[in-house]
């Protein structure tokens, strides 16, 4: 069962951002998508800019991913972003309460915690192949985009069922059984969004072909941890 945290927190009322906040059904479990508050988003650009200029001080992270991207680090992340996740997790609770309710593994309610943080400096040609996560639930957020989706139309324009370069998909199964796929369009009109999803739920990135500059994501695993819990009582 999720707390319900306080919305306003650390200067960012949150309350704002839950009518920017849209759930998405996919068959059973779907995702949300909401845009990130301006000082939380100008606080990971800051964070990612001083990250751009100091890789060989960051932790990889590449043996713990699936990406087929050489530059995958531990991401120091605001604290605010995980007050924020709270929120987004609460929302999707209200538009999917029984996808928590398969969790019943405890006699008590285990706190949610986000733990860690990663952030991906993916270069043309570069991709995510299809995998999923470990934790209940996982984001990603959309930090630069280099191109636009015209652009990337233009490197194969000739594609029966359009061009999917630079598009995060996820993958899932319908209720006859069949695998589909449900495309965002994500380009530079995405920059400052961010998805949370199930962990267990399927999903890629394709790489994109008309840039030369990084596109950066930063993504999690919210996890129940119940040491959190216990440090809590402590």
């Amino acid at each position: 069962q999720l707390k319900q945290n306080t919305l306003l927190q650390d200067g960012i009322f949150f309350i704002q951002m839950i009518n920017n906040m849209k759930y998405i059904n996919l068959a059973e479990n779907g995702f949300l998508l909401a845009d990130l508050p301006d000082e939380l988003y100008s606080d990971i650009e800051q964070k990612y800019k001083l990250a751009l200029e100091n890789f060989e001080n960051l932790t990889p992270h590449n043996d713990q991913l699936a990406g087929h991207i050489k530059k995958e680090f531990l991401f120091d992340h605001p604290k605010q972003l995980h007050n924020f996740i709270s929120v987004m997790m609460q929302e999707y609770n209200k538009n999917n309460p029984k996808y928590l309710e398969d969790f019943a593994v405890s006699y008590r309610d285990l706190p949610m915690v986000l733990r860690e943080t990663w952030i991906n400096f993916q270069t043309k040609t570069e991709y995510n192949p299809p995998h999923s996560h470990s934790g209940i639930f996982s984001f990603v957020i959309w930090v630069k985009i280099p191109y636009s989706l015209e652009e990337e139309k233009q490197c194969f324009p000739d594609v029966n069922e359009g061009c999917l370069n630079g598009q995060f998909s996820f993958l899932y199964t319908n209720g006859q059984g069949k695998i589909k796929t449900h495309h965002l369009k994500v380009d530079r009109s995405w920059q400052g969004k961010v998805a949370l999803f199930p962990s267990s739920l399927m999903h890629t990135v394709y790489p994109f072909y008309t840039s030369d500059e990084y596109r950066i994501s930063i993504s999690g695993n919210i996890k129940m941890d119940p040491d959190f819990l216990i440090q809590e009582q402590n």
